[in-house]
């Protein structure tokens, strides 16, 4: 594929065990399943210790836990932007969350949805969209709706809303749940656990899809929890009665986990669970108030530096989990570096898909999934209200919001935590990755201006 990157960077092989998978079968259903500001250590098996999410260490158990897996920004409407179209958001010139009326998905760039549809795929959207407006409130310019972007099925919301009881709050009708392009009343079941709600309708299209075995499905489910406005949820309520208002946040978790043990269940129910690629992820990292090295909140960012907003490993680096019965047979933690932009082309070339004329920004990790020696050749850029940033394996490039001629350098090896700045101590390699990351940023550039070669 193509790539405006001037200069490239020897990356470390990744030797990983010699495990052999079996093939995969043909034509596999997918689903991605992604959290809004689920935090890296929001996760009882990546470190937890008070929240309870039994059923997605369950998951991690049985599948690949990964330790490196980034969302592709630091925030919500980029990442999705991102991870449906395999591009950088920064291509589609989304660099942060997209206001009603002010923004949407370029119709130009070809989604997930839209590019196995040749496959025979059928997919669904579920849960949280924001990546254009549902209904004309403002600008009907930005109207972009999962039905324009390739979806068959949709039970969508513009953007965030209550995780409990939904419709019980400030935000009015545009917020609220739209199926297919019908608004749907809060008479229609849409109260209580909003996590619940979501999965309501995601299994409802599973069991339907699930009657065509000859047509595979793609499922995009996309939670509200753990963003605000939360609600306690009242089933796990007793169980963080001593939390306090962290409590709050932990039962929205909670919730979440039980909804991924309700699709979990099901899928083995069906009898499609071995034929299904499930991922789980979240969009960016923690919302947490103050400074870069003292913000506060009860989402968790494990060890790491920062949080949601900026490109430090705490803004980016969310749990990722794999579960892929009838390919990975033995499960593990992988630590290999995964980015959210890599499942375009990982799902393209696992159903021998071409990829579409354009520049892509993620690859396929099919060898990492299979447990075949993996690398990635390209360093990743990141790019937020910004905030740039261009890593590899070993070392990590950035430069805050603001600070155009002030780049950080960390070796990501020796000092995950971004505590040791090595910009001042390693000019030649700040400067190596500062020409590669400008040629990244203008590719992207070209991108926004509607210059890609092959573009619709």
């Amino acid at each position: 594929m193509h790539r405006a990157i001037l200069t490239l960077f020897a990356l470390t092989t990744v030797l990983l065990s010699p495990l052999r998978c079996a093939a995969a079968p043909t034509k596999p259903n997918i689903i991605i399943c992604m959290t809004d500001d689920q935090g890296w250590g929001d996760v009882a098996c990546y470190g937890h210790k008070i929240v309870k999410t039994p059923h997605l260490d369950k998951m991690a158990s049985h599948g690949i836990r990964f330790e490196r897996f980034y969302a592709n920004a630091s925030m919500c409407s980029p990442t999705r932007a991102g991870t449906l179209t395999g591009r950088n958001n920064l291509r589609m010139g989304i660099g942060g969350p997209i206001a009603s009326g002010r923004g949407h998905l370029p119709a130009r760039e070809i989604t997930l949805a839209e590019a196995i549809r040749d496959a025979g795929y059928t997919s669904g959207h579920f849960g949280k969209w924001h990546l254009g407006d549902i209904v004309n409130e403002e600008d009907p310019a930005h109207i972009m709706h999962p039905g324009l972007a390739g979806f068959d099925e949709w039970f969508t919301t513009r953007n965030v809303l209550p995780t409990h009881n939904p419709y019980n709050g400030k935000f009015g009708r545009d917020h609220h749940y739209y199926h297919n392009g019908r608004y749907v009343p809060e008479s229609e079941g849409i109260t209580g656990d909003d996590s619940a709600i979501v999965m309501d309708r995601t299994l409802q299209w599973i069991r339907k899809s699930a009657q065509q075995p000859d047509k595979p499905f793609f499922a995009f489910v996309c939670f509200h929890a753990v963003h605000n406005p939360l609600g306690m949820i009242p089933e796990y309520q007793q169980l963080y009665a001593a939390e306090g208002k962290k409590g709050v946040y932990y039962s929205n978790l909670t919730a979440i986990d039980a909804a991924m043990g309700r699709l979990r269940d099901e899928l083995r129910t069906l009898k499609i669970g071995d034929n299904t690629m499930l991922w789980f992820c979240s969009d960016n990292g923690p919302n947490l108030k103050g400074d870069l090295d003292n913000a506060q909140g009860p989402g968790s960012k494990g060890p790491f530096r920062g949080s949601k907003g900026n490109l430090y490993e705490g803004g980016v680096r969310v749990p990722g989990i794999l579960e892929w019965p009838a390919v990975v047979k033995q499960p593990r933690v992988e630590k290999a570096m995964v980015v959210t932009t890599d499942l375009f082309p990982t799902i393209l070339e696992m159903i021998n898909m071409p990829m579409p004329a354009r520049p892509y920004d993620g690859v396929s990790v099919m060898k990492l999934i299979r447990g075949e020696p993996f690398e990635r050749m390209n360093p990743v850029g990141f790019a937020a209200k910004g905030w740039r940033a261009l890593q590899n394996d070993r070392y990590k490039l950035l430069r805050r919001k603001g600070k155009d001629t002030e780049y950080e350098l960390y070796d990501m090896a020796a000092d995950p935590f971004e505590k040791s700045d090595l910009a001042s101590s390693q000019p030649q390699r700040v400067e190596q990755m500062r020409v590669a990351l400008e040629a990244w940023v203008k590719s992207c550039e070209q991108s926004q201006a509607g210059n890609d070669y092959g573009a619709k």
